[in-house]
């Protein structure tokens, strides 16, 4: 499977359109508006070239979507729905570097809600609600694999 999440410039790219849409919330409360190319930039501060590309594989992937700006010169750039269900993703990776990446004293961002309360730490649980670690968990794997496992213990 060749797929752009894994790659840190996806996550940083997808996380980049969301700060982005939630400092531009539409004024009838109707939703989020995207973020065009020159935008991405002056955030951003990557090359053209870099950028044009790491925007293309999002959209290629089905991470962003495109639609023309209200000038009809520019493209404007929005998680898809596959890209929003990315949120838990980025911030558990968010909030293992707050925890992590700097030391007690040195300045970071925190993720807050609209409200500007801080976000409550993820907790992996299982169908009870009962906190699980890696150590508590294991892989199964599911689809072809398990019906051959199954034929296999039926001869």
């Amino acid at each position: 499977m060749n797929s752009p999440i894994g790659s840190s410039s996806a996550l940083h790219g997808r996380r980049s359109v969301e700060d982005g849409a939630h400092s531009q919330h539409r004024a009838d409360g109707a939703g989020e508006l995207g973020q065009t190319f020159t935008e991405f930039q002056q955030r951003l501060g990557i090359a053209r070239n870099i950028l044009t590309d790491r925007l293309r594989r999002l959209v290629e992937h089905g991470i962003l979507t495109t639609s023309t700006t209200p000038g009809g010169k520019r493209h404007s750039y929005q998680l898809s729905e596959a890209g929003q269900d990315l949120f838990t993703v980025v911030v558990a990776l968010r909030q293992w570097g707050e925890r992590h990446a700097f030391t007690s004293n040195e300045p970071h961002s925190t993720l807050v809600d609209r409200d500007g309360s801080p976000v409550a730490q993820l907790r992996t649980e299982n169908h009870e609600g009962k906190l699980v670690t890696a150590a508590t968990t294991q892989v199964r794997k599911v689809g072809r694999h398990d019906a051959s496992v199954a034929d296999a213990t039926r001869k």
